[in-house]
């Protein structure tokens, strides 16, 4: 058996480069601070993540023991939801819920009552207490229901900011899209359960 030897030419080793000068050095860095400005201006911030909302939608079960209706506007936000509604076996009126992923922290352990932050749109965040049940948090008292419903009626979306067990805090956005459909929807849905149940009196 034949063996052959195969030289391969060495590698040429590549020319050096001048070192630039300090002037050069400094018109570059001038040159990309101006680009990077520039850049800057023209590119408004935009938020990390925008979560596809759904619109809001009517949530209407009739009780088939008592023939009682309940109806909730319900709007949807990332494994939780945002209830506006009546359940006239339960109670009277009507009243919102926030039905949340995480089990909610109290603020004050005997009433067990949260303060919860929530933002309407661009406005600014605004202060609200909530009674806690696991869950579930209540706006609390409900004599702040009304003017509740006539924000939502007036926005786009709610954003709430709450605490968790953990101490950790958590944000969730619910679209307020279809809210007039929804909310007439379920005022009105509400308003005949009502008095169906006055007439049984």
């Amino acid at each position: 058996m034949t063996k052959f030897a195969i030289s391969l030419p060495e590698p040429a080793l590549p020319a050096r480069r001048a070192r630039p000068s300090l002037a050069h050095m400094g018109f570059r860095f001038l040159t990309a601070a101006a680009l990077f400005a520039t850049g800057a201006a023209a590119q408004p911030l935009q938020p990390a993540w925008v979560p596809e909302l759904k619109p809001m939608s009517v949530e209407i079960v009739r009780d088939p023991i008592t023939d009682s209706v309940s109806a909730f506007a319900v709007a949807q936000g990332d494994k939780s939801q945002l209830r506006i509604g009546c359940a006239p076996d339960q109670y009277r009126g009507i009243r919102v819920y926030v039905v949340g992923r995480e089990w909610l922290d109290a603020n004050h352990r005997f009433t067990r009552r949260a303060t919860l932050r929530h933002r309407f749109d661009d406005a600014p965040a605004e202060r609200s207490s909530w009674r806690i049940s696991g869950r579930t948090a209540s706006l609390r008292p409900l004599s702040l229901v009304p003017d509740f419903i006539d924000r939502v009626l007036n926005s786009d979306r709610v954003t709430f900011r709450a605490r968790n067990l953990e101490d950790r805090e958590f944000d969730t956005v619910y679209s307020l899209r279809d809210r007039a459909a929804a909310i007439n929807l379920m005022l009105e849905t509400c308003r005949q359960s009502e008095a169906r149940r006055l007439s049984r009196r």
